[in-house]
C-alpha cells in the first residue's frame, strides 16, 4: 500500500476516532460501548497515532501530496474542536480523559524530533493559525499548553548547543501559535524561563555563531526574527531593555558589522513598527564607531586606489540602514546626535591636493541623508559636505545624490559656485603649492573642471 493510500485510511480513522470522542453520551444509542472501560482511552490513543503518523511518515512525492494536505486539515480542524471542549463538554468520552490527552498522549504523540517531524508540526501550527476559526485555550489542558510543554522540554534543548534552520523555524512557529506572553507565562527575570534570560543565554550565543558554521547568515536571520518577534510582544521600557542587552553582545567591534547589518536590515524591513523604540545609545556608539573605522580606512587609501569594494559596499548598507534609506520606513535607527556626528567625522581632517578616486562612504550616506531628510542637515552643514565632495571630487561628485540636491536646491547651488571660485582665486594667489606655472595651470584646469 502506498503513502497516498495510508494517509487517506489514516484521515479517515482520525474523523472516526473524533466523532466517537466527542459525542454527547446521551445520545448514544449503542450498549456495547458502555461495556468498554477502556474505549475513551483507546478512541484517545487512536487519534494521537493518526497525529504521530501524519507527523513522522515521510512524504510520497508529489502523488501524495494532496492526501497530505487532507489530513492535515483534518487533524487542524479536530485538534481545534477538542480544544473547544476542554472548555464545557463534560458528557461525552474526551472528557474522560482529557487530562491525559493533552498531557502524556499528546507528548509521546510529538517526541519524535526528525526533520519530518519538525517540519510537520511547523505547518500544522502554522495551518491554525492561519485557519483560527475556534478558540485556542491556554490552560493546563489545552494544545497550547501541549506545545508550550513541547517547546521547553524537547525543542529548545535538542538545539541549544547546535541550532538548526529547522528547529528555529519552528520556534518561531511555536510563538506565533502559543503568543509570547504565553511561552513566557508567569516566570520572573530570574527563572531559566524568562524572556530575559531566553534572549540573553539563548538568542545571542546563536546570533554569535562563528563563519565556520553551515548557514551561519540564514540562522543569524532566523533568530533575530525570533527575538523582534519577542520585543514586539513586551512593554517598550522592556523592549528597549533587550535590545541593549544583547547590542552590548553583538556588537562590540567592526567585525561584528555583517552580524549587526542582517538584524537592523530585517528590523528596517520587516519590523519598523519597533524603530522609534529602539534607538539606544549602544546602537549611537556602535554607529558611530563604524563611521570612524570607514573614514579612517579611506584616508589610508585615498588616491592609491587600493580599496575594498565589498567592504565598502557592508559599511555602506548598514550606514544607510541606520540612518532610515534602504528600509520600508524612513524612521532612523540613529539618533539625530549620530548624522551630526557623521558630519563631523567627514569634515574633521584636511584634504591634500590630489585626485581621488576611491568611494567616500560617509560622505555618500551623507548625502543621500540630505536628499532625503532635509530637516535634520541644516543648510550651511549641506554646504560645508558638498564642498567636501566637490575637493576630492571622484564617485561621490558625480553621484545621482548631489545631482538630486542641486536640482531641488538653486540657493545652495549658487553658494557652492561662489565659494568654489573663492577657493580656486585663493590657491591660484597663495602661491604655496604651486611653485611653477605648469602646477596653477594643471590645478585651475582640474578645479575649473569641477
Amino acid at each position: 500500500m502506498g503513502t497516498a493510500d495510508s494517509m487517506a485510511i489514516v484521515s479517515a480513522v482520525t474523523e472516526c476516532s473524533m466523532f466517537l470522542l466527542v459525542r454527547n453520551n446521551k445520545n448514544a444509542n449503542l450498549k456495547a460501548e458502555e461495556d468498554v472501560e477502556d474505549l475513551p482511552m483507546d478512541l484517545a490513543q487512536i487519534f494521537l497515532d493518526s497525529l504521530s503518523y501524519y507527523l513522522t511518515t515521510p512524504s510520497g512525492g508529489s502523488a501524495s501530496l494532496l492526501v497530505e494536505n487532507d489530513l492535515a486539515a483534518t487533524l487542524i480542524r479536530d485538534l481545534f474542536k477538542l480544544d473547544t471542549l476542554s472548555i464545557d463538554r463534560t458528557d461525552c468520552k474526551f472528557a474522560q480523559v482529557r487530562s491525559w490527552f493533552w498531557g502524556e498522549g499528546m507528548a509521546s504523540a510529538m517526541e519524535d524530533t526528525n526533520r519530518t517531524a519538525i517540519r510537520r508540526l511547523r505547518s500544522l501550527l502554522d495551518g491554525m493559525v492561519e485557519v483560527g476559526d475556534g478558540p485556542i485555550l491556554s490552560n493546563e489542558v489545552s494544545f497550547r499548553h501541549s506545545i508550550r510543554t513541547h517547546f521547553w522540554d524537547n525543542i529548545l534543548p535538542q538545539c541549544r548547543a547546535s541550532p538548526r534552520l529547522e528547529h528555529l523555524s519552528l520556534m518561531a512557529s511555536v510563538f506565533k501559535f502559543c503568543t509570547i506572553s504565553f511561552v513566557f507565562r508567569g516566570e520572573d527575570e530570574s527563572s531559566e524561563q524568562s524572556i530575559d534570560a531566553f534572549c540573553r543565554d539563548t538568542l545571542v550565543p546563536w546570533i554569535r555563531l562563528p563563519s565556520s558554521v553551515t548557514n551561519q547568515k540564514s540562522l543569524q536571520k532566523v533568530v533575530f526574527d525570533l527575538l523582534f518577534m519577542i520585543m514586539s510582544d513586551v512593554e517598550e521600557s522592556e523592549r528597549t531593555q533587550i535590545w541593549e542587552n544583547c547590542l552590548r553582545e553583538i556588537a562590540k567591534e567592526v567585525k561584528d558589522l555583517d552580524t549587526v547589518t542582517i538584524g537592523v536590515s530585517l528590523l528596517a524591513t520587516r519590523y519598523t513598527n519597533l524603530v522609534d523604540t529602539l534607538q539606544c545609545q549602544t546602537f549611537d556608539d556602535f554607529a558611530i564607531m563604524l563611521a570612524n573605522h570607514s573614514e579612517n580606512k579611506y584616508r589610508s587609501h585615498a588616491g592609491t586606489g587600493d580599496s575594498n569594494e565589498q567592504h565598502a559596499e557592508s559599511e555602506l548598507s548598514f550606514l544607510c540602514l541606520s540612518a532610515g534609506l534602504n528600509g520600508n520606513s524612513s524612521k532612523t535607527l540613529a539618533r539625530p546626535a549620530v548624522i551630526h556626528s557623521w558630519v563631523d567625522i567627514a569634515l574633521s581632517y584636511g584634504l591634500d591636493y590630489g585626485v581621488y578616486k576611491e568611494r567616500h562612504v560617509l560622505l555618500e550616506t551623507l548625502l543621500c541623508f540630505a536628499r532625503t531628510c532635509s530637516t535634520v542637515i541644516d543648510s550651511e552643514t549641506l554646504l560645508n559636505v558638498v564642498l567636501r565632495v566637490w575637493k576630492e571630487g571622484g564617485p561621490t561628485w558625480s553621484s545621482k545624490d548631489l545631482e538630486h540636491i542641486f536640482a531641488s536646491d538653486d540657493n545652495l547651488r549658487c553658494k557652492l559656485l561662489s565659494s568654489c571660485s573663492d577657493i580656486l582665486k585663493d590657491e591660484v594667489k597663495g602661491g604655496e603649492l604651486f611653485m611653477e606655472r605648469d602646477d596653477v595651470d594643471f590645478s585651475s584646469y582640474l578645479w575649473g573642471e569641477r
